[in-house]
């Protein structure tokens, strides 16, 4: 069963700057894909400890 992404504002704002900044999409739209075929994301993009002085 496919699920539907519902986006907010903000998120449209962001990727409309990502697309004009000339950044590649297909790593995000992949992303969507899996998770709105409702599967697990791989681990590489799972949240991760941020390093540096905060």
């Amino acid at each position: 069963m496919k699920l539907k992404i519902q986006t907010q504002r903000s998120f449209e704002r962001n990727l409309k700057k990502m697309k004009k900044r000339g950044k590649n999409l297909l790593k995000l739209k992949s992303i969507l894909n899996i998770l709105s075929d409702g599967k697990k994301v791989p681990e590489k993009y799972r949240n991760h400890k941020l390093v540096g002085n905060y």
